[in-house]
């Protein structure tokens, strides 16, 4: 403040922003399903284009099914390491930001049961399959109003409100961290020698750890006059969310002649039981040195009900080459909100309704597309590689949004007992994202590369 004599004569009465309490929306119902990768360090490596060939413990996450191909017991574990990089364009500056995350992905037991003939097996572990980490790191003058200001009350009747969004440095810093894994028990039974038959259920628990901090800066002095000479102002947002479901998946697995196999899993819809805890800061200092400083915080419950999602495969194996592609269909359109007659008496449950509206209208049906090849020609060497595109589900489809990943890796038999895998995966794919501080949109160009590490032993 300029003008510090008259300060007592002035109240701050609120700072006006957009989004200062986190709010639900369609991208929410939408967030904890979107991008699941999977596991596995084998049906990684070609791609995860696994459902027809499934013969390691990964099955019970790819198809349950061939679970029934496995006649030893076994324990499998795997581990990760991935880096990620985004370079965000805002306006006409470029911003560049390099992190590195580390998982611990699976550990999983393998038992087949004595039968007098047929198979019967069953598998139960600890999965990871998709990944909440992300960053984004950029800086630039706005070019637009993104409507903050704050309003001063000079007496009970006035109150004035007074703009600061025009020429100003805008920078802002976001960061999640967490991941959706599951607990999973499945079994596999051989009805025919040429089909079987296999189920899972798994309880999905998961978290994201969000934070986002914006600051603009007056850099040209432009806002001088007092009150409202402000120099600098600073939100922080957080945001913790936990997620449970129970899932439940249906695979087949059918053998024709002495080379190919065909899959095919249901995963049946579930409801998905969000607990949000989010919190807000914010301060706004003057050229001065006067600090005005808010803070909120509030916890939202609600449900997110998903639908079907089916995959289906067909694989050539031979002793020495195997050859494999799927597909995974889902319709986004159809993920909505959960809104019981009891929560019409409450605003915030009532949104979910315009919110469902806006899911069907915005984003409709995807299908993956998965291929991979295993090359067993070096025993006790095999070579894997794979390709998988994951299409957005956002309404219009934008080829550049669409998730492409190459995929690598190998196996090395130590002895009868015990088999190392390694897989290399790199993906690319662009983002336009927007918020109500940045309106004007950063472009995002996304590169992820990981590693997987995976150690299995028969007894």
């Amino acid at each position: 403040m300029n003008n510090s004599t008259t300060l007592n004569s002035i109240v701050f009465s609120a700072i006006l922003l957009f989004n200062t309490l986190v709010s639900q929306s369609a991208f929410d119902a939408i967030h904890f399903s979107e991008n699941e990768f999977g596991f596995g360090t084998k049906a990684l490596g070609m791609g995860g284009a696994f459902l027809p060939v499934a013969n390691d413990y990964s099955a019970i996450y790819w198809n349950p099914a061939g679970l029934g191909q496995l006649s030893n017991q076994f324990i499998y574990s795997e581990f990760e390491h991935a880096n990620q990089t985004n370079n965000a364009l805002y306006n006409t500056t470029l911003s560049s930001d390099s992190r590195n995350y580390s998982h611990f992905g699976s550990l999983g037991f393998v038992r087949p049961a004595q039968t007098t003939r047929g198979a019967l097996v069953f598998a139960f572990g600890y999965n990871q399959i998709q990944n909440f980490d992300n960053h984004l790191v950029f800086s630039g003058e706005g070019s637009s109003s993104n409507g903050v200001g704050f309003d001063i009350s000079i007496n009970d009747s006035v109150s004035i409100f007074y703009p600061f969004d025009e020429h100003s440095l805008r920078s802002e810093k976001m960061t999640t961290r967490g991941g959706l894994h599951e607990w999973t028990a499945g079994g596999a039974v051989m009805l025919s020698p040429n089909f079987t038959l296999g189920v899972s259920a798994s309880l999905r628990r998961g978290g994201e750890d969000y934070r986002l901090r914006y600051e603009q800066v007056d850099q040209y002095n432009y806002y001088d006059e007092y009150p409202a000479d402000y120099e600098s102002y600073t939100i922080t947002n957080l945001l913790q969310s936990q997620v449970t479901s129970l899932v439940f998946k249906v695979g087949g697995m059918f053998v024709v002649g002495s080379n190919l196999t065909f899959g095919g899993t249901i995963t049946l819809p579930s409801t998905q039981h969000i607990d949000e805890v989010h919190s807000t800061e914010d301060l706004l200092i003057f050229d001065d040195g006067y600090e005005d400083a808010t803070e909120s915080t509030g916890q939202f419950v609600y449900r997110v009900r998903t639908p079907f999602v089916f995959d289906g495969g067909i694989a050539f194996r031979s002793s020495w080459l195997t050859l494999s592609g799927s597909a995974r269909h889902r319709d986004w359109s159809q993920i909505h909100f959960v809104v019981d007659r009891n929560d019409y008496n409450s605003s915030d449950y009532r949104a979910f309704l315009d919110e469902n509206e806006l899911i069907q209208t915005n984003y409709h049906p995807t299908t993956e597309y998965r291929v991979g090849g295993e090359l067993s020609l070096l025993k006790p060497l095999s070579l894997r590689a794979g390709y998988v595109l994951i299409p957005s589900s956002f309404t219009p489809q934008n080829d550049a949004s669409s998730r492409k990943y190459y995929t690598g890796g190998l196996s090395f038999d130590v002895g009868s007992n015990l088999c190392i895998d390694a897989t290399l995966i790199t993906g690319t794919w662009k983002k336009n994202s927007s918020d109500s501080y940045t309106p004007e949109g950063t472009l995002e160009d996304v590169a992820m590369r990981k590693l997987l590490v995976g150690l299995s032993y028969n007894f």
